[in-house]
């Protein structure tokens, strides 16, 4: 008679749970920032606006129209910056 054992060891189960603990300490200390909008993007969604002739909005406050401008100034946080949005030419800084 043959005796088939088709669980998981110890020393597998020991092994699994260390990655999983690992990856979620490394998620922990560095966790993934979902805002969509980084700086580069901004700058890409102000130059579709001006290529395909389109308002492009950002989020509920700012907008880019058919020429590049922003709706209005204002300042925004994105990704744990301060960013100053100034009329005229839609342009940013920190």
């Amino acid at each position: 008679m043959v005796k088939h054992n088709d669980g998981y060891t110890l020393l597998e189960m020991i092994i699994v749970l260390s990655i999983v603990s690992i990856l979620s300490t490394v998620m922990l200390i560095y966790p993934i920032d979902l805002n969509p909008f980084h700086e580069s993007q901004i700058l890409y969604q102000q130059s579709l606006a001006m290529r395909h002739q389109i308002t492009k909005r950002i989020n509920e406050r700012i907008s880019f129209n058919h020429n590049g401008n922003i709706n209005h100034a204002c300042t925004q946080d994105f990704n744990h910056k301060t960013l100053k949005f100034q009329l005229g030419f839609g342009r940013f800084y920190e």
